[in-house]
């Protein structure tokens, strides 16, 4: 039997253990609130924001955009998730593109950029804000964007961007690595655009606009304006080492007899100097006095009233003036336009660091700039916003070494170099695996802790033919079946010179899709700013009017209706330079206006590329209407004999013209001549 001293102990044993339980579940429950605690010191409270942009790639320059037609051509679809070996219509892959970012996220079917073409477009992105609104875009044909380092415009300074407001609201680190093209304003030094450094050998320091200046970013390492043929390989067209484009073709042109002797004249005339266009020093030498005493000296004039004197010496002296004009004209066009290397500057922060840039390893420059930037804000605990704004797939056309020849299109290259399109797009895929691989292995690609956007300024560059990408095809969207072709290219309001590849991945908090089923909403790069605000829980300036709209409600949940949360677009406005051109909703699009294309072509190479002014587009009236959903490719429009023309054109004319009074005229950033001084 149980004695009550036994009772007694035993009792005293059970406290004892309640005690000893009571005390370690005091110190589990201690050890995993310091657990919480640390894990929220270590990991940022908002997202880090990174955003790729490529340059002039098309709709059908990446793998996902074919997903939803192989999936539908497939002749096994019982798993909509089978991996299904996505290649462009022109045979290249882009594996990390596609399986690191798409796969893993939403493609946005329907995304358009703000503009056809790259200046505007970017102002769009970066503003959230169209580009007429700021004076970022133009009709004009010579200044549809920024053309020279040396123009006295760019983004004005009172235009808020999504770095400023994440520096500033949310306490980001904001770095663009690469391509900025929103304006380089005048420097300290004129000397600075032709390399100058000062006696204590720092470089001066950049222009007015420079993104550091006017983009809110606190780190920029890149070019402020754009890659362009002499920035690559055609360097010739302005270098005194090789030969000058234009003279090779009149020197193959002499007849063989007179080479000998025209030749060594020919050699002469360079347009990087100023003085050897005119004539060879010893005609000068003996012109120049007689002309003094013609002009000077009337009764010389007078006495000698012969051939030579009324008719020849005048008529030389016109001819040398229009050389001399000439000269100059070609001197200030090839030494302060992108047709100069000149301008192919790279800067870090506001010092000029390299020009000519070399352009065959900028893309892997860039690219370990942006891990570099990536690990730092990690090391120091700080989110951090990212714009790497690629030169990819823009001409001139360069990569690395081992990068060369792996696309495998090479049989209608007509450059000596050997680079193609295609190994472009390879090595702007190679980038941004880099950078994904970075955010794995720190982390930072999981549970909401960073978001990332892929996107490019806008449609393929048809004029460069076989060095341009793919303006692709879309699905039928109600048949699911037929295949358009998307019809245009950059410059166009065309479907294919504004609707652009578009992903987005924020895991833990946005759910993927298939890439088979893509998210179909209207989405616009004007869009971007506002969804990262409210995904960073920042409020958008009361005092500043967005064109974009949160769409974060409608990536999170796919088959919401953004009539509910209020954030929705009724229109989607075409801007071809300060004009309207066109406008959609979720179905209609209706054009005012076209481009005018060269005789076979969806393009116009015979004016570089096409144009918006009053000449350079063709005008409908009645308008041309098309019906998206059944005829993506602008094929056949709807006829106006049809019962719901009318009706359908004249709500879209309503909305334009409502539209347009929104429109307050400001100063024109782009149409102005470089300025050397």
């Amino acid at each position: 039997p149980m004695t009550l001293d036994t009772e007694a102990n035993n009792n005293s044993n059970k406290k004892t253990r309640d005690v000893s339980v009571s005390f370690s579940s005091f110190v589990v429950c201690l050890f995993f609130l310091v657990s919480c605690s640390l894990a929220t010191t270590t990991t940022p409270q908002r997202p880090n924001i990174v955003v790729f942009l490529a340059d002039d790639l098309g709709y059908g320059d990446v793998g996902f955009s074919f997903a939803q037609l192989k999936a539908a051509s497939r002749q096994n679809t019982s798993d909509p998730n089978e991996p299904l070996s996505l290649r462009t219509d022109r045979g290249w892959a882009t594996p990390n593109i596609d399986s690191l970012i798409a796969q893993q996220g939403q493609v946005l079917q329907n995304a358009y950029a703000a503009s056809p073409i790259c200046t505007p477009s970017r102002t769009g992105l970066l503003t959230g804000r169209l580009p007429v609104r700021s004076g970022m875009t133009s009709s004009h044909p010579s200044y549809r964007v920024f053309l020279s380092p040396a123009q006295p415009g760019g983004l004005p300074q009172n235009e808020t961007t999504i770095a400023e407001i994440l520096r500033d609201q949310g306490g980001y680190a904001t770095a663009l690595i690469g391509k900025w093209h929103l304006g380089h304003g005048a420097p300290s030094s004129t000397d600075e655009l032709k390399g100058w450094v000062s006696s204590s050998g720092q470089n001066e320091t950049g222009g007015t606009y420079l993104p550091t200046r006017v983009g809110g970013f606190d780190t920029f390492y890149g070019m402020p304006m754009t890659n362009v043929q002499s920035c690559g390989f055609e360097r010739n067209l302005i270098s005194r080492e090789t030969d000058w484009k234009p003279l090779f073709i009149i020197r193959r042109m002499l007849p063989p007899p007179s080479r000998p002797y025209l030749i060594p004249l020919l050699n002469q005339w360079n347009p990087s100097n100023f003085f050897s266009l005119l004539v060879p020093p010893y005609l000068l030498l003996i012109f120049i006095p007689l002309l003094t005493l013609y002009l000077i000296i009337p009764s010389f004039r007078l006495r000698y009233k012969s051939f030579f004197f009324q008719i020849f010496l005048p008529s030389l002296l016109f001819f040398i003036l229009a050389i001399a004009f000439l000269q100059i004209a070609v001197w200030f066009v090839f030494q302060y336009t992108l047709l100069s290397a000149n301008a192919c500057l790279l800067y870090r922060n506001e010092s000029l660091v390299e020009q000519p840039l070399q352009l065959e390893t900028l893309t892997a420059r860039f690219t370990i700039e942006a891990e570099s930037f990536i690990r730092k804000q990690h090391h120091q605990q700080k989110p951090f916003f990212l714009l790497f704004a690629f030169d990819k797939v823009h001409t001139a056309l360069a990569v690395l070494r081992n990068h060369s020849g792996i696309a495998g299109d090479h049989q209608h290259l007509s450059k000596p170099h050997n680079v193609s399109f295609g190994d472009c797009v390879h090595e702007l895929d190679w980038s941004i695996g880099r950078i994904m691989e970075v955010l794995r292995e720190l982390e930072l690609d999981q549970d909401g802790k960073t978001m990332i956007w892929f996107t490019s300024d806008n449609g393929p560059f048809l004029e460069e033919f076989e060095e341009g990408g793919s303006s692709g095809s879309q699905l039928d969207i109600e048949t699911n079946s037929t295949v358009h072709p998307l019809r245009g290219g950059k410059g166009q309001t065309w479907e294919g010179g504004v609707r652009v590849p578009t992903a987005v991945r924020w895991s833990g908090v946005i759910p993927s899709l298939p890439l088979s089923r893509p998210n179909s909403f209207v989405f616009s790069h004007l869009d971007i700013l506002p969804s990262i605000l409210a995904a960073t829980n920042i409020s958008a300036p009361s005092d500043v009017h967005l064109d974009g709209y949160n769409v974060l409600p409608r990536l999170i949940d796919p088959s919401s209706d953004g009539k509910k949360t209020g954030e929705q677009r009724d229109f989607l406005y075409y801007y071809c330079g300060t004009s309207v051109t066109a406008i959609r909703d979720e179905r209609w699009k209706v054009h005012w206006e076209t481009a005018i294309w060269d005789e076979g072509l969806q393009h116009c190479p015979s004016r570089v590329i096409c144009g918006c002014s009053a000449s350079e587009v063709n005008k409908h009236d009645p308008p041309l209407l098309f019906d998206l959903l059944k005829d993506p490719s602008e094929s056949s429009p709807i006829s106006p004999s049809d019962p719901s023309f009318s009706s359908i054109v004249r709500r879209f004319e309503e909305a334009r013209a409502a539209h347009q009074h929104t429109v307050v005229t400001v100063k024109n950033q782009l149409e102005s001549l470089p300025r050397p001084w």
